[in-house]
């Protein structure tokens, strides 16, 4: 069966179209992330991957590590507070007060580390694991 013309063409303009909605999430993840990267290095936590997904439904993936030792809760919700409208640098920085509260209501002073895995797509996807550094 062969496709007519104006069909194939405007199933190619379709394809264009949606391919070019993609990459402009693309475009605004990055800009997010590279905003909250720059706050969460100003702390001593650096990230240690970057993974990139294309397609129609792209995805950044990217796990940063740091020192629970220095993580002031207290600090980190006043900048909460002050950065209430970037959702993605306030989903982190609660994955981070979650990390330092869980390992001091745990009493395991030996897990000084964490790392935060952050997927940024369609569902977004934030998680940390505790790690103990020697």
């Amino acid at each position: 069966m062969k496709l007519k013309g104006s069909v194939l063409d405007d199933a190619k303009g379709k394809a264009t179209k949606v391919a070019g909605e993609s990459m402009a999430k693309v475009d605004d993840m990055v800009d997010d992330l590279k905003s909250a990267l720059g706050v969460f290095e100003s702390f001593g936590f650096r990230a240690s991957k970057l993974n990139m997904e294309l397609g129609a439904m792209p995805a950044i993936s990217t796990s940063i590590s740091g020192s629970l030792d220095k993580v002031d809760v207290e600090g980190l919700k006043k900048l909460i507070e002050e950065n209430e409208q970037n959702k993605l640098l306030c989903g982190m920085l609660n994955a981070l007060i979650k990390a330092r509260q869980l390992r001091d209501r745990i009493e395991m002073d030996s897990f000084t580390g964490t790392t935060l895995d952050i997927k940024l797509g369609a569902p977004p996807k934030l998680s940390f694991h505790l790690r103990e550094t020697i």
